[in-house]
């Protein structure tokens, strides 16, 4: 086995694990060490690093052993952190979506054929004879004899691929998201109106980009007081996918209005 360091692990949240291991193990085998401490720390999220200054550095590579580095010896502090999961949505024949993280430290790497293989374990069926579907074309495991990756058929992180029973032609929907923003409009609101309105709007241009390849609609609700007139205390557009109608109509909202009044 060779001869055994003590070394400590840190985590940028406080966490701290004291563990002995060979120095001629592998930074794996220390992660592999680790998370039987720590269940919530798999290998493939963790990084290790002996020099982590100002949040950065060069993170420890798998299979190097630790006598490869010099700097890591009995009694030195490793740093380590955990990556956010890097997870996949897969969407069954019913419509029911599972969340999928991919178990890899190069998730872009990872072949369709062990993707189908978690789906499975997930969904608790045999997928033998289904098959993904991305962007509204059939994903093949294979091509050419040679298992195809998760990169190879561009697929990324967060993205939603669909399983479908092989030779059964199937018209694939985006999903359909409906949003309404209601706002209070009243005078009392008139020092923070233009941050709303301007904070609504970033929101539903970032909820457009988040949501790629969904068929989303927005609406707008302003209302005030029952000291307005009928016709123009309470308005709003209809659902939209028109950025400009979108816009158009907010652009122009006002606070006025309210008072000891309750609101509507």
């Amino acid at each position: 086995m060779g001869e055994k360091l003590l070394l400590k692990f840190k985590g940028l949240t406080g966490f701290t694990e004291t563990i002995e291991i060979s120095k001629n193990a592998t930074i794996l085998d220390a992660k592999r060490l680790l998370h039987t401490k720590r269940a919530d720390f798999p290998p493939h999220r963790q990084k290790l690093f002996i020099d982590f200054r100002g949040g950065s550095g060069t993170p420890l590579k798998d299979e190097k052993t630790l006598s490869s580095y010099p700097t890591i010896k009995s009694g030195s502090t490793i740093v380590i952190v955990i990556d956010l999961p890097w997870k996949l949505y897969v969407q069954d024949p019913h419509g029911k979506i599972y969340d999928i993280e991919i178990p890899s430290s190069e998730p872009l790497s990872y072949s369709i054929t062990d993707l189908k293989a978690l789906a499975e374990q997930h969904m608790k069926q045999s997928l033998v004879d289904y098959q993904f579907h991305f962007k509204e074309k059939p994903v093949e495991e294979c091509l050419h004899g040679k298992r195809r990756t998760l990169k190879d058929c561009g697929i990324n992180k967060e993205d939603t691929v669909f399983i479908m029973k092989i030779g059964i032609v199937v018209n694939i929907t985006a999903p359909e998201i409906d949003i309404c923003f209601v706002m209070d409009c009243t005078g009392s609101m008139g020092s923070w109106i233009e941050s709303v309105k301007t904070n609504v709007k970033n929101v539903r241009d970032g909820l457009e980009q988040h949501y790629k390849g969904c068929d989303i609609r927005f609406s707008f609700v302003r209302y005030t007081d029952y000291d307005q007139p009928t016709s123009t205390r309470t308005t709003w557009i209809n659902f939209t996918k028109s950025l400009s109608q979108f816009h158009n109509f907010v652009d122009p909202i006002k606070a006025s209005g309210g008072g000891d009044t309750p609101k509507i």
